[in-house]
């Protein structure tokens, strides 16, 4: 295990999946796809991850119908102060008994996914820390994006892995949202913080008379507010500060909607929405080059920035061109079966 969490706590694992068929399992082992595997497939982000990934190769749609394996005990093994020897750091019990818990983390897996890479001291597997997070999430029984904002105490070492994952958390973060993994009010929430978040870097870039906008600055500062939020009460400071700002009342994904009841629930889960906030400063992505939230913005009349009308048009000109030399391509196959049925006639 390549744990960021619990670092060299957590090592190794041994999962012993919970057998009722002996004979059963045993079939199963013998069916393909269970005899070849891949390298990479003997790593994991941590005992979580692990834990449901096997499970859901036992468990999952090819073997369901044969073996109704769900559940297993797994226990770590790592290193612990008082011995030199790999001692047994941890033991849970997991369980896979949930269609929603399976399709999170098949999405988790397919957008977070490990893999060989090669480095300055040669290959390496490459595990991901947003997996990690995501799949202990699942395993409490909590949203995939909990915790999110408690990995700020780390290391900036270790919370900056983060930054390389933010394609990859923005696609699962919409996967999540458009099969109504996320719940609305968390759509909702983390919509309008980064709405704000936009403007506040549209506002920073209008400022700024010369050079380069200090984005750095402005993400660090919400950041460490984020942080400092130890309480309730310190996350109502935080978001009257972030909310209660010109622009938010301009802000299309709280228009028209009951305030009191939004910022009822922002309070009652507080700790997830400084995750939410956490995820959308990590996996950032303008609401005009998001699809989804481009298109909730079109529907209620916003018009389109320039910068979009600018990209709508290159992407229609490449397109075109596409299309143009795919055309010359039919052309010159079509001439060369035509010469090559000529060359045959003839002989």
């Amino acid at each position: 295990m390549r744990s960021r969490l619990k670092a060299n706590k957590h090592r190794w694992c041994l999962i012993i999946p919970h057998i009722h068929n002996l004979h059963e399992f045993a079939n199963i082992r013998l069916t393909d796809g269970f005899q070849v595997v891949s390298y990479e497939e003997y790593f994991a982000s941590g005992l979580s991850d692990a834990s449901l990934a096997y499970l859901l190769m036992l468990a999952g749609e090819d073997t369901a119908r044969l073996q109704k394996t769900i559940s297993c005990d797994v226990w770590a093994f790592g290193d612990v102060p008082w011995s030199q020897q790999q001692s047994i750091t941890k033991h849970q019990a997991v369980s896979l008994d949930s269609e929603k818990t399976k399709k999170m983390y098949k999405i988790c897996a397919q957008y977070l996914a490990k893999g060989i890479k090669v480095g300055k001291n040669g290959a390496y597997i490459n595990v991901s820390f947003g997996r990690e997070i995501a799949a202990e999430n699942l395993v409490l029984g909590k949203p995939w994006y909990s915790g999110f904002h408690d990995i700020l105490k780390f290391k900036s070492e270790i919370f900056g892995e983060l930054f390389y994952e933010r394609k990859s958390l923005q696609s699962m973060k919409e996967a999540m949202i458009s099969q109504q993994l996320t719940s609305e009010m968390a759509t909702l929430f983390g919509d309008a913080f980064t709405w704000q978040y936009y403007e506040q870097r549209s506002n920073l870039q209008r400022n700024t008379s010369s050079g380069k906008p200090n984005y750095d600055k402005l993400k660090t500062d919400l950041l460490m507010s984020i942080r400092n939020c130890r309480s309730c009460n310190d996350f109502v400071r935080l978001q009257i500060s972030v909310f209660s700002r010109p622009t938010s009342a301009q802000n299309p994904f709280i228009e028209g909607i009951e305030l009191g009841d939004f910022y009822l629930w922002a309070k009652s889960n507080w700790q997830d929405c400084l995750a939410l906030m956490t995820l959308a400063i990590v996996s950032y992505k303008k609401p005009w080059l998001n699809p989804r939230t481009a298109e909730i913005l079109v529907s209620i009349g916003r018009k389109k920035p320039k910068y979009v009308i600018e990209q709508e048009k290159e992407n229609l000109n490449l397109s075109e061109s596409e299309d143009i030399d795919d055309s010359d391509e039919d052309d010159y196959e079509e001439i060369d079966q035509d010469s090559l049925e000529e060359s045959l006639l003839e002989d």
